[in-house]
């Protein structure tokens, strides 16, 4: 059987848990379409500045880049505005999930290479 990107899911389901003190546990869902090699790579340069002649990560600009780029919807919120949703997300903690679901997304896609790398190589 050989490769078929129909078996490539174009929609990736990024589901995370927030534990609330005194209350029930709060699973958030961020689908995302599958980002181009452009954006990731546009994601990789965002990442890394220099600082005195030495790469420095910084992933904040990165992280709202591939989360802006890529983000279909979002599951979970009780107070998320109709309409555009985006802007629930530009404050501090709105930015931090928009951060945690942009840092899976990226890991699920590089787990996933490895995966199909390991499996080209056997």
């Amino acid at each position: 059987m050989g490769f078929s990107k129909a078996h490539v899911p174009q929609e990736i389901a990024i589901v995370f848990v927030v534990h609330q003190a005194g209350m029930d546990d709060v699973e958030l869902k961020h689908v995302f379409r599958r980002p181009t090699m452009r954006e990731r790579e546009r994601y990789r340069k965002l990442s890394a500045r220099f600082e005195k002649g030495q790469l420095k990560p910084d992933f904040t600009a990165a992280n709202a880049y591939i989360w802006n780029a890529c983000i279909k919807s979002v599951d979970g919120y009780d107070d998320l505005p109709l309409g555009d949703f985006r802007t629930y997300f530009e404050d501090d903690l709105g930015a931090e999930h928009r951060a945690a679901a942009a840092r899976q997304l990226l890991d699920y896609i590089t787990e996933e290479e490895a995966e199909l790398g390991k499996k080209s190589e056997g």
